[in-house]
């Protein structure tokens, strides 16, 4: 059986849980580009390094918007697992392993789901996800690609 999932589908669904606004492009058939948009807060410029009293009981800040991507392709699909390279730098890689931490410390129940695997790959267990775990106890996931506004998901019955 064949799943298609656009992406219009996962950016509404992003956004509607997470409060994100997602960009999704297919590269390829094995991989995606995902986008969103940083905001960060950088000291007003016109502040200056003595920018008077009032500096010292406001706080003057500019917003600098920035859209970040992170190319992920899919490495390898079997039994009911998905290791996903990505790619992107130091910086990203760093950020990747701080949230895998993150996740470990404050949801230890989700440690098993995704497992970092070194070089910039993530190996994720489906059947570790709560709510994949009932629906790979009836199907297997054969294959997962990219398509030019869609996700596919193959999976078999048992």
């Amino acid at each position: 059986m064949k799943i298609h999932i656009s992406f219009s589908e996962i950016q509404k669904f992003v956004a509607a849980h997470y409060g994100k606004d997602i960009t999704l492009q297919s590269i390829n058939k094995q991989a995606i580009r995902i986008g969103v948009s940083v905001t960060s807060e950088m000291p007003d410029e016109n502040m200056g390094l003595f920018g008077g009293m009032k500096s010292l009981f406001t706080k003057a800040v500019s917003q600098i918007a920035r859209n970040v991507t992170l190319d992920v392709s899919v490495e390898d699909v079997s039994e009911n697992r998905v290791t996903l390279r990505y790619g992107g730098g130091l910086g990203k890689e760093l950020l990747i392993q701080a949230v895998m931490r993150f996740f470990k410390t404050v949801n230890p129940q989700y440690a098993g789901m995704v497992e970092d695997m070194g070089n910039s790959c993530l190996r994720m267990s489906l059947k570790d996800i709560p709510q994949m775990a009932n629906f790979c106890e009836i199907a297997d996931l054969k294959d997962l690609y990219f398509e030019e506004n869609h996700i596919v998901i193959e999976m078999e019955l048992k």
